[in-house]
């Protein structure tokens, strides 16, 4: 039903609440037989999780991920929902090293749902109790 109202040539259309998160784009959806096409695939809500999932396989980070996607598919929010389930996702968490004490190269690693100011925080002053506080500390 969305892409035989694609075929109108009704600037409103794009108003509707199903057409609304495509409008930023219509000028690059080109509808053939049916079929929305451009140079990317404009990719259906129920495929939206699997793409996300088949591109962030390796595991490369938010901004390779999107990078990828982008460059294959678009649909709405697209880099809003990517951030957001590799933000979430366990491997990418335990992957990175939060901290690493440079003498002994020995890793400081500690699960956290987010790294914003409060939780390092935590992180740190747990670590700085273990293993005292640091002459210099590096970003």
């Amino acid at each position: 039903m969305i892409i035989e109202n694609l075929h109108k040539h009704n600037t409103t259309i794009w108003n509707t609440p199903e057409l609304k998160a495509y409008k930023t784009i219509k000028d690059e959806i080109t509808v053939h037989n049916d079929v929305l096409s451009g140079h990317r695939i404009i990719l259906p809500d129920v495929l939206r999780d699997k793409a996300i999932d088949v591109a962030h396989k390796g595991h490369q980070g938010i901004c390779k991920t999107q990078n990828l996607l982008r460059s294959k598919v678009w649909f709405p929010n697209l880099d809003g929902l990517t951030e957001e389930k590799i933000k979430s996702c366990l491997a990418c968490q335990a992957t990175s090293s939060l901290l690493i004490d440079e003498y002994s190269r020995y890793p400081i690693v500690d699960i956290t749902s987010s790294t914003n100011f409060h939780n390092l925080k935590t992180i740190l002053e747990k670590t700085f109790t273990t293993f005292g506080i640091p002459e210099q500390l590096k970003s």
